[in-house]
């Protein structure tokens, strides 16, 4: 990819926040990222969800809301719902809107899994971990749960798992990337048989070795 900023856009953004546009003729792709500095003070990164009726609020509406410089949108839903429902965790300020996965079918199968997760802490520090939930509480694992197509992860070990201590959270997936090496666990994560693997538009996030916000 060959990134440019975008210039007229970053002038009107606060410091600490760049936007960038990439483009790559051969895949062919088209992406763009924003950078956001998370160590600045006055910075502040949320994980909000709708407070619409039928819970399809626009990134326009929620950044009118929220006087929000960067707003992208994250998760998965089921859209033929009303309202429309999130599938995985979903916590904003400490509490749960939506409990972690803990199990899927492909067929008649019954995967046990830890999907990965977006967190974010107090102090703005940005968390990926593959987890679950049980009862109240978020445990997370240091390497997803092993899941093959046909070859089931039958139950949770959570003697394996500590508790996950964020403020807010996001779970989608799959994991991308893992301390810089690409790490896709699509198969761990109990995607296949499903869209998600094919090509559609993505919103991607994560965070650098200095702890930048991607």
């Amino acid at each position: 990819m060959k990134w440019r900023p975008m210039e007229k856009i970053n002038q009107n953004l606060p410091d600490g926040i760049k936007v960038y546009k990439g483009k790559n003729n051969i895949m062919p792709l088209k992406a763009w990222y924003a950078e956001v500095d998370v160590s600045l003070q006055d910075m502040s990164i949320r994980v909000v969800h709708s407070q619409d009726t039928d819970r399809k609020e626009t990134l326009s509406e929620f950044s009118d809301n929220l006087n929000a410089s960067i707003v992208v949108n994250g998760g998965y839903f089921i859209l033929d719902k009303d309202p429309t429902e999130h599938v995985g965790l979903l916590m904003s300020n400490n509490i749960i809107h939506s409990p972690a996965i803990a199990s899927v079918l492909r067929g008649s199968t019954r995967y046990f899994l830890t999907r990965s997760a977006l967190g974010i802490r107090d102090d703005n520090h940005i968390d990926i971990a593959w987890i679950a939930s049980r009862n109240d509480s978020i445990y997370e694992w240091q390497a997803p749960v092993l899941n093959q197509q046909n070859i089931p992860q039958l139950s949770l070990d959570y003697s394996q798992a500590v508790p996950w201590n964020v403020r807010d959270a996001l779970q989608a997936g799959p994991v991308l990337i893992t301390d810089g090496e690409i790490n896709i666990t699509v198969d761990e994560e109990v995607f296949f048989n499903s869209e998600i693997p094919n090509i559609h538009p993505r919103t991607a996030a994560g965070y650098t070795s200095d702890g930048r916000f991607i």
